[in-house]
């Protein structure tokens, strides 16, 4: 949305109304406990809705609406003026009940249980006129509409006018035990009912209903280095230097970096901040560059100069040096510098780096140390370049970022993709043409899967199923490299009840049910996407079924009857070798994929190789 949290209104509300907004928006709710999230949504938003005269104050409650009133959104208001995004939930097919909107669906919104007149404004980025009629579209689109209320709400009628006859407030209070007493207009009049006729305090508690969905408990693997707080009296009269690993993340190529970053005081407990940056370049032959973080303490007696050189090896002996880096400030009894180096020679797979203290990359040092055998610090660091082709793709990793803030994760395609959308109990969305505090995709990690839309033009021929022929239809145009630690293939994943989008941890194919065997009879359906639409019913003849494996670098769509824990099985307990593999996508002829789809079957007596066609509107 070109016009959502705008340059003009970043310099109106300034550094301290920006700081509110963007604390805001990471605590504030956008989901009510009533509505149903599904597989499928559209966002909306704007910085420009109004409420009786004014901007739309903070609290006020924002909800969307199906043609048959079922509410398919809502977004508690954490800045005046402005919402969104809201996700407006689609209706689930798989189930009887109506969830939300339909495609062609028109949106209606209210603004605290009052009905708002919407004006849009743009959709997908693209302006719209105002008179344009406001539907559900198509998954991931974006529209800027912005509402207004623009009359005070009716009071409640009253039950009938004969309710008058209550000339003495002081008799009826007592002599009365009905509720009809309410309707009279008397301010004397059981006063402490009226709030319940104002709509708004009882809805604005929704804020807090729902925080970030997203498991910030695995993002700051920093707080390890406190460890190295250790002290012995035998360094009271000598320096003592130690060295702890804090990150390995992909470099922001854009920005220019030092090899050192920032600085602390362990006694006092300030920490500072994580370097970014480094040099190098996406388009290296070895892939998107890597910065590496250590952090060197001090833990003797006495001060250490300015200087100290430290090195980053690959290999647990240490045999390649990637690169040297030097403290910038002397460093006093219990203080510490965070210290990086940009490795651009990093290739994908599994590594162990190695970061000793006092070491200029040849073995030497040059500080005189109370112990000399505690320098040194050893991590795992795995690399995992995820291909990307053109348009949708549904992926998922099974190396977890060591940073999993998403403003980081998609450093590597950055500039190469539309939208990146998750889902944790509700829709999240990553825009990264819009303002970080508007997206509400903050976390990426290795147990969830993602919706990726990658730009690009690829020229070749399309088969029968609208995938893509010749010898850039299977090439990628993007490459997504993550950097984290592996997790393990049977690491626990919970599964909410209703839809999921999970990560596959196994690093080889599974059959479904043998993937799934750890939630067998608990789940209704699985959808991937490879190029095309991949299905997978339990309860439904296997023929039909178009998703016959699950392989590593995808995600899935798991619908539970009911929460379970999802394990899969490991390399030893998987059995799925030999197992013919299936096309990557159903065979339908001159179809362009998108990331939505509605499966249709039945029996019948065609023969073998019979094309079915399924035309929508105006298409003979």
């Amino acid at each position: 949305m070109a016009r959502l949290l705008p340059n003009p209104v970043t310099r109106l509300i300034g550094p301290i109304g920006l700081l509110i907004l963007l604390l805001a928006v990471i605590l504030g709710s956008t989901r009510a406990d009533d509505i149903t999230p599904t597989n499928e949504w559209v966002n909306f938003g704007s910085t420009n809705s109004t409420y009786l005269g004014q901007p739309v104050p903070a609290g006020a409650v924002v909800a969307a609406f199906d043609p048959q009133g079922t509410q398919c959104g809502e977004f508690t208001v954490e800045y005046e003026g402005v919402y969104g995004f809201m996700p407006c939930y689609r209706d689930d097919s798989e189930t009887g009940a109506d969830e939300g909107a339909e495609p062609g669906d028109v949106i209606s919104f209210t603004i605290n249980d009052i009905p708002a007149t919407p004006v849009p404004v743009s959709l997908n980025n693209t302006p719209v006129a105002a008179s344009t009629t406001i539907t559900w579209t198509q998954h991931g689109d974006v529209w800027e509409v912005d509402l207004h209320v623009v009359a005070t709400p009716t009071p409640t009628p009253t039950s009938t006018p004969t309710a008058t006859e209550t000339a003495t407030p002081t008799s009826t209070a007592t002599n009365t035990p009905t509720s009809t007493e309410t309707s009279t207009p008397s301010p004397t009049a059981t006063p402490s009912q009226t709030p319940t006729s104002t709509p708004t305090p009882t809805v604005t508690s929704m804020g807090t209903a729902t925080s970030t969905p997203t498991q910030t408990s695995t993002r700051t693997p920093t707080s390890t280095p406190t460890a190295t707080a250790t002290q012995t009296p035998t360094c009271l009269g000598m320096p003592d230097l130690t060295m702890v690993f804090l990150m390995a993340e992909p470099a922001d190529v854009g920005q220019g970096g030092g090899e050192t970053g920032g600085q602390g005081d362990e006694e006092t407990g300030r920490q500072g901040e994580l370097p970014h940056g480094g040099e190098g370049s996406a388009s290296d032959a070895s892939g998107h560059p890597v910065v590496l973080v250590g952090r060197v303490t001090n833990g003797g007696g006495v001060q250490v100069s300015t200087g100290v050189p430290v090195a980053f090896y690959l290999g647990s002996s240490g045999q390649v040096l990637i690169n040297t880096a030097t403290t910038t400030r002397a460093l006093g009894p219990g203080q510490f510098e965070d210290v990086s180096v940009t490795w651009n020679g990093a290739v994908a797979g599994d590594h162990t780096i190695v970061i000793v203290a006092d070491d200029d990359g040849t073995g030497s040092g040059q500080v005189a140390e109370c112990e000399e055998g505690n320098n040194s610090a050893q991590q795992a660091v795995s690399i995992l370049d995820v291909p990307l082709v053109e348009s949708w793709n549904l992926i998922s990793t099974y190396v977890n970022p060591f940073n999993t803030d998403a403003n980081v994760v998609q450093r590597p395609i950055e500039g190469q993709y539309v939208v990146i959308m998750g889902f944790d109990q509700g829709a999240q969305s990553y825009y990264p043409d819009l303002p970080p505090a508007v997206n509400t995709l903050k976390e990426m990690d290795g147990e969830h899967g993602y919706w990726v839309k990658v730009k690009g033009r690829v020229r070749g021929t399309r088969g029968n199923s609208g995938e893509l022929r010749g010898t850039e239809a299977s090439s990628a145009v993007a490459t997504w490299r993550i950097v984290g630690e592996k997790f393990a293939e049977d690491r626990a994943i919970e599964l909410d009840a209703g839809w999921n989008l999970v990560s596959y941890l196994p690093r080889q194919p599974l059959a479904v049910p043998e993937a799934l065997q750890s939630i067998d009879g608990l789940y209704t359906a699985v959808l991937g996407y490879d190029q095309g639409a991949l299905s997978y019913y339990p309860d439904i003849d296997p023929s039909f079924n178009t998703l016959q494996e699950m392989e590593p670098l995808h995600g899935y769509w798991i619908r539970m009857n009911q929460a379970g824990t999802l394990r899969y099985p490991t390399a030893a307990q998987g059995n799925s070798g030999g197992a013919e593999s299936p096309p990557s996508s159903p065979k339908f002829l001159q179809v362009p994929p998108s990331s939505t789809w509605v499966n249709f079957y039945g029996a019948t007596s065609l023969p073998v190789g019979t094309i079915v066609y399924a035309r929508g509107p105006g298409h003979p």
